[in-house]
């Protein structure tokens, strides 16, 4: 069974999808690299191959933002326990997901403030400091801060929370793949109520 990969960019052979992401791969996961190989192939030699955490790189760096950010939210979801989670920690999440439904300077801003309040060492900070940040073209006055710091970002927190739980890491992280698999393909549309089950 072949894995569908589909997002705007998703024609693209899977060597032009990982120009931005290539030195951050394994050794392995380079090695899988083939001349035609479409996005989906290539993330199902990953899958095959067990290099799960080159495929969580791959789909944050290849989704688009507002896709990336809400495969982020619902990855944080499916793995934190709500009650482990502190009240700023929760209006991150919300701020995250209502600006993923309503994509706004507004609504970044307050992702942007409730990221500054949040606890340093926490992944919902992670997510929210990489969801909340404006993307600047260089030179302009964020010219030190990486242009890929959205992926960066947005996969650190996920590798973060799946390793709160090293026993169920495996689990939780193939769980994430899948999950960024269906957001791809428009399986899992963002609304408010998906962060209040």
């Amino acid at each position: 069974m072949s894995v569908v990969y589909e997002f705007e960019a998703a024609e693209k052979p899977a060597g032009q999808l990982c120009s931005e992401v290539e030195m951050l791969l394994g050794e392995s996961a380079k090695s899988q690299l083939r001349e035609g190989l479409t996005a989906g192939e290539y993330l199902e030699t990953l899958l095959k191959e067990h290099l799960y955490t080159d495929a969580l790189r791959f789909i944050a760096y290849t989704l688009p933002t507002r896709q990336s950010v809400w495969w982020g939210c619902l990855c944080l979801i499916k793995i934190l326990d709500p009650e482990t989670l502190s009240p700023i920690e929760h209006r991150a999440m919300d701020a995250m997901i209502r600006w993923v439904v309503e994509p706004n300077d507004e609504h970044r801003q307050r992702v942007q403030e409730t990221a500054e309040r949040c606890p340093e060492e926490s992944c919902v900070t992670i997510l929210a400091r990489a969801a909340g940040y404006e993307v600047i073209p260089l030179p302009r006055p964020k010219y030190h801060v990486p242009q890929d710091f959205q992926a960066r970002g947005i996969h650190a927190a996920i590798v973060i929370a799946a390793n709160l739980q090293p026993e169920r890491r495996d689990e939780l992280v193939r769980g994430c793949l899948l999950l960024g698999l269906e957001v791809s393909r428009g399986e899992r549309p963002w609304n408010v109520l998906d962060h209040q089950e």
